[in-house]
């Protein structure tokens, strides 16, 4: 609860948005409404193990990508501590030459990682990247992504939007990590 609104509360009042009134099926994605694309990604590498494929094919079609990493790219983890002032820089050089690569552009928010607890000024640099990319195609992790920092996404849209407002947009989900709800089983 960094927020002050648990992900059940979260989960309750984004399923109560009209979009979900009705039966949802997966699109697919066609790629030539789209202009540009923006992908948030709250940590360096979650772009290109949920969406990479999509990136590289919307570069492949001359679309333009920019990768937005709302982390510091910072860890809290006993067993690294020693390492923990290096893990930003790593994951920052890392998410360059993925940058490189697949040829998109990449900014960071920089929230920190290891106890995220977006300010006022974050929420104001996230709805300004969102109002200047308010006719891209938006790309970020699935609602319910196992890990909480993935949420975190959703709870900063939520935030966002009732302090400062955000435009209207078309949210597309990827997966990063998810267990497999199965509706059979067989012993």
């Amino acid at each position: 609860r960094w927020d002050g609104v648990s992900d059940i509360e979260l989960l309750t009042k984004i399923m109560g948005a009209d979009p979900y009134n009705k039966e949802l099926l997966p699109l697919e994605l066609d790629f030539t409404k789209i202009k540009r694309a923006l992908i948030l990604s709250p940590h360096q590498d979650d772009e290109s193990l949920g969406v990479g494929g999509t990136m590289l094919l919307l570069r492949q079609a001359q679309i333009p990508v920019e990768v937005y990493f709302t982390s510091d790219g910072g860890v809290l983890n006993p067993k690294f501590t020693d390492q923990d002032s290096e893990v930003p820089e790593i994951r920052f050089a890392e998410a360059r030459k993925m940058a490189e690569y697949a040829d998109v552009e990449m900014d960071i928010l920089g929230i920190p990682d290891a106890r995220p607890k977006p300010t006022v000024k974050h929420m104001e640099l996230f709805a300004q990247k969102l109002w200047d990319n308010k006719d891209s195609a938006i790309f970020i992790p699935w609602l319910l992504d196992t890990p909480p920092k993935h949420r975190y996404l959703h709870h900063l849209l939520y935030l966002t939007d009732k302090h400062i407002g955000l435009p209207e947009v078309d949210l597309c989900q990827y997966q990063v990590h998810n267990s497999i709800i199965p509706s059979h089983f067989v012993d």
